[in-house]
């Protein structure tokens, strides 16, 4: 039984989510903490194919075609245009978070925002009290409020999960079904995002 490619979009969704940590663990660890340099152009080459692999991974055919979309869009956009960021400069997004938490770290990898530097880098010290972040409980309650939607859409767009839509007017190629499947992308990333800018 082949298990590439994927065709199944809750199968896509969980693969890519393990995908991304791995990625950030590994360029936390061997990419950012490796010498600015021919070095660190190294460690990143093989974290560069993979970003271009992971798309590829999933039948686009399918219901798994929301991998494709969002491993395209995380990996192959915004992780590596920070990715070469990195390698070109110490001064970049993961270059400052390279020693901060790992879901920090994870967060401004994959994730279309700038996160602040680290406590300590704000000049003058008057940062603070103006723009306080919402703390993890808020941010899980807004991430949870978005998951039943992506997941009633994804029921609709694939009730019995035999890649059929609930109505023909939803399949592959009609508006109707490709909006859903854009709402569904729109979805995941603004949800991931909810966790780009809480507390540290």
């Amino acid at each position: 039984m082949s298990v590439l490619p994927i065709d199944d979009s809750l199968t896509a969704l969980a693969a890519m989510t393990l995908c991304s940590i791995a990625c950030a663990a590994y360029c936390q660890r061997c990419v950012a903490g490796a010498p600015q340099g021919p070095l660190r152009a190294l460690a990143a080459a093989p974290l560069l194919a993979l970003h271009v692999a992971v798309p590829l991974a999933f039948d686009t055919t399918t219901a798994a075609v929301v991998g494709a979309l969002l491993s395209a869009t995380l990996f192959a956009w915004w992780g590596s245009m920070k990715v070469f960021a990195l390698v070109l400069s110490d001064s970049g997004t993961l270059a400052e978070q390279s020693s901060a938490p790992f879901l920090t770290f994870w967060a401004a990898y994959f994730l279309p925002v700038t996160l602040a530097p680290a406590r300590g880098s704000a000049k003058g010290g008057r940062q603070g009290d103006e723009d306080t972040p919402p703390g993890p409980s808020l941010l899980l309650a807004r991430f949870c409020a978005k998951l039943p939607f992506m997941i009633a859409i994804l029921a609709l767009l694939d009730p019995h999960d035999d890649r059929t839509p609930a109505a023909s007017w939803l399949g592959p190629g009609w508006l109707a079904g490709d909006a859903l499947w854009s709402v569904i992308v729109l979805l995941a990333a603004s949800g991931l995002m909810d966790f780009s800018g809480g507390k540290k």
